[in-house]
């Protein structure tokens, strides 16, 4: 149980059986929803709160928005994608250490390891700090994806934007919480050295951003290409002002994401000097999972078990686009965001198109973090994931 709320699984060979194990869980209480079949192909999941709300969800009346899956086959591939900064939300680890004794315990033992490397407490949220909350956004998205994995779901491919880098380099073992704590601090401390600059989201291609930029005589910078018409811009603040009005004269969307600095951009390559001797103190491994770069998608340049790579990190562009693009659509069986606000996938599916996925949000901004989390394992499950309700019942207890 997740804060109150219940995970029941139901699945048979047929669309009839189905049906029939659904009025079973019904009959029971949920009593026999971890009595489901691992095979079956057709599937269906309930969250809910009491007797009550499960007698409700599961009425026959109401199972068309059960979510019932119809028998088809989802790719086996899974993909996990870790956000950069920007999805940092107030009291994020607060809700989420509420949500079972599994995240309680991870994000105190996060807590301590960082602060070994940072005065201002992860959990101590009441003390707002701008490199504590990128900070908070690593924590959290370590906890998710081991979760995910503690519950079956395991990842075939891993994937970073920005500073979810860090968090994705500590899931695939190249580096220790520790040293990504301390790391990410020499970073955050590093991308703030050449203020004056500001980022902005635009629609519309990095040629064609470009080409306005180049025809006004604007010194700008694509710091990230997230997919064909996703980009991200960054600049001097005059430069960009008036990139914001010339865009908005040829009805681009071109919004402001911050206004005082920026990042991935050539301007700070002299900042991450001092960074780079940090790094060179730093025990790196090589992957022990599929990371996708986002710095060097093709792997001819740089390795992310060298320091050399962090440094490039920080004044390089994002290859978001060109790292999804590495993965191979028709093996891809469910993409997870495991952030606490999921902005990647919708980028991933401008990239790979309309293919048989399922989309799964760990949690959405402003939701029940508890309950959310229960219903994207529950998506996962009719995606063809065997969800181990034994060990989600033991995350959830663990203290």
């Amino acid at each position: 149980m997740h804060s109150g709320y219940n995970l029941a699984l139901v699945s048979a060979e047929s669309a009839q059986e189905l049906e029939k194990n659904i009025d079973l869980l019904r009959s029971n209480g949920g009593a026999v929803s971890g009595e489901y079949s691992k095979t079956g192909k057709y599937r269906t999941f309930a969250v809910y709160d009491s007797q009550e709300e499960l007698l409700r969800v599961t009425a026959p009346e109401n199972r068309r928005a059960m979510n019932i899956c119809d028998g088809k086959e989802y790719p086996a591939g899974t993909v996990f994608l870790f956000p950069g900064s920007g999805i940092h939300q107030k009291k994020m680890l607060t809700i989420l250490s509420d949500v079972s004794g599994f995240f309680k315990r991870r994000l105190e033992e996060l807590d301590e390891i960082c602060s070994q490397v940072y005065d201002v407490r992860l959990l101590d949220e009441d003390t707002e700090d701008e490199l504590a909350d990128q900070l908070r956004v690593m924590a959290s998205e370590i906890a998710i994806a081991e979760h995910w994995e503690n519950i079956g779901c395991h990842a075939d491919s891993i994937i970073g934007h920005s500073m979810g880098e860090y968090a994705a380099a500590v899931f695939a073992g190249i580096m220790s919480e520790r040293d990504a704590f301390c790391l990410l601090k020499e970073r955050c401390i590093a991308m703030s050295g050449n203020d004056g600059h500001c980022m902005a989201a635009a629609e519309a291609s990095a040629e064609r951003i470009m080409d306005i930029a180049n025809a006004a005589g604007l010194n700008v910078t694509i710091s990230a290409y997230n997919a064909p018409e996703i980009v991200t811009v960054c600049g001097v603040k005059r430069d960009m002002e008036l990139m914001s009005v010339i865009c908005r004269n040829q009805k681009i969307r071109f919004s402001l994401i911050n206004g005082s600095r920026g990042g991935h951009y050539q301007g700070l390559r002299e900042c991450a000097e001092v960074f780079l001797k940090k790094a060179q103190g730093i025990t790196f491994h090589k992957p022990e999972k599929h990371f996708i770069s986002t710095l060097d998608p093709e792997g001819t340049q740089y390795s992310p078990d060298t320091p050399e790579y962090w440094y490039a990190h920080i004044w390089q562009p994002v290859k978001f686009m060109q790292a999804v693009g590495k993965l191979v659509p028709e093996e891809v069986g469910r993409v997870i965001d495991v952030g606490v606000s999921p902005v990647l996938i919708n980028m991933v599916m401008k990239n790979l198109g309309n293919i048989r996925t399922a989309w799964i949000p760990t949690v959405r901004a402003g939701r029940n973090y508890s309950r959310h989390i229960l219903h994207s394992a529950g998506i996962a499950f009719n995606s063809g994931i065997n969800i181990d309700l034994e060990r989600e019942a033991q995350e959830s207890a663990e203290q």
